[in-house]
């Protein structure tokens, strides 16, 4: 992020250099995303053998020629009850534990960003950062509530982080040292360090 001392031009560009390499991120990390707001659930295979094993506790025992179907044909109704369990569990987590801790605030990820851009990125005019913007911020006169209901949705965070960078692009705050000479001097110590980290 730049100063607000930043060019107008260079302020869009850096912007738009800045969104890039956040897609980016965001792309490449996509997959240990959702794995880890789902590590909690099983394979189909699996929840088939513990659905088969919970109605009927003496499957266990059972010749595998006929456990095995028995836990793939309750597994199919058991996985579309984890994939909707997945769903809400991710969407909860989203709402309630994905924040973002900023100098003097802390933001709920799930929450729409109200924050007013800066106005030399308000209306950007470079072609390519419109292009980017467009594919993830919809068309006027369409609600643009940016905040995410599932984390583990590439579009949901790109849309926020879309609306967190343009808001906080010329924000001296965020260009700050993030520890002051205390805290750096305890870090180096191997001490957590007092103060707002």
């Amino acid at each position: 992020m730049r100063g607000s001392n930043a060019i107008p031009s260079d302020a869009k560009l850096a912007l738009l250099a800045n969104l890039e390499i956040g897609l980016h991120e965001q792309t490449r990390l996509q997959p240990e995303i959702l794995e880890a707001l789902d590590a909690a659930y099983a394979t189909q295979q699996e929840l088939g053998r513990r659905a088969l094993e919970a109605l009927f506790p003496s499957a266990t025992r059972w010749w595998p020629v006929v456990r095995t179907p028995a836990a793939a044909a309750i597994g199919l109704p058991a996985r579309a009850i984890q994939r909707a369990a997945s769903r809400l569990a991710r969407e909860v987590i989203t709402d309630s534990l994905m924040i973002l801790a900023l100098p003097g605030r802390v933001l709920a990820l799930g929450t729409h960003l109200a924050d007013a851009y800066p106005d030399v990125l308000t209306k950007p005019t470079d072609p390519e950062l419109n292009e980017l913007l467009a594919r993830f911020e919809p068309a006027p006169p369409a609600r643009d509530d940016c905040g995410a209901r599932d984390w583990s949705e590439l579009n949901q965070r790109m849309h926020y982080i879309v609306h967190l960078f343009r808001a906080f692009h010329l924000s001296e705050q965020l260009a700050q040292p993030p520890f002051n000479q205390g805290q750096v001097a305890s870090i180096t110590r191997g001490v957590i360090p007092e103060g707002e980290l």
